[in-house]
């Protein structure tokens, strides 16, 4: 159930951004285009407003025309021009990257099928993280779900759900938050070099922590 709006969320372009991180750690990073040739819910969309500069430093994401939003901390940059994912109306997916601790953050709002209606019940967030396992599976090696829970952010529910992976042969962690929110699945990735655990349990809560629901 719902397996294929999970399709056309970020996993398209977390590794060719991790590989970024390692190909460049002094420049400013190019993710490889994800590979195959974009479905209808991967072209591009009207970009988003732009990112403003958080008070304390770091970089604010807006989603949903900022409806939703939260703050990365500071040495995190926008690269969302450079995943090879143009966004469109149906489809909109930003990364951001901290070159120095080699982490990156993906956001995606995707309007699933007609088809596939979405609400707020067990069944459709349990439809979705069955879709989104089985995406991650197809794109990654070796990957096992360490932890999944539901959690309330500012009086909007999210489903986390917590993996460990290989990426063309590094072992990272990533955290996935998804919500479904305006008839879209509004998704955030948060993935980490394995070992730097630490630092990745920090960044999450920091996103936790700053996220808003207007």
């Amino acid at each position: 159930m719902l397996k294929s709006a999970m399709k056309f969320t970020a996993v398209l372009v977390l590794a060719g951004g991790l590989m970024a991180c390692d190909n460049k750690p002094d420049s400013n990073p190019e993710p490889t285009p994800p590979p195959g040739k974009p479905t209808v819910e991967q072209q591009a969309a009207p970009a988003q407003k732009a990112q403003q500069v958080a008070p304390a430093g770091g970089i604010r994401v807006a989603l949903l025309q900022d409806k939703m939003s939260f703050h990365l901390p500071e040495g995190f940059s926008d690269q969302s021009q450079q995943t090879g994912v143009k966004n469109t109306p149906e489809s909109v997916t930003q990364l951001f990257i901290d070159v120095n601790s080699r982490q990156l953050v993906v956001t995606s709002e995707v309007i699933p099928p007609s088809s596939e209606l979405l609400d707020n019940s067990d069944a459709s967030y349990q439809g979705l993280s069955k879709g989104l396992m089985s995406g991650l599976s197809n794109q990654y090696e070796n990957i096992q779900k360490t932890n999944e829970n539901s959690l309330t952010l500012d009086g909007q529910r999210f489903e986390r759900l917590d993996t460990i992976q290989s990426v063309k042969g590094q072992k990272v962690v990533a955290a996935t938050l998804f919500t479904i929110q305006n008839k879209k699945v509004v998704t955030l990735q948060i993935v980490t070099p394995a070992d730097r655990e630490d630092d990745h349990n920090k960044l999450v809560q920091n996103i936790i922590d700053t996220l808003k629901v207007s």
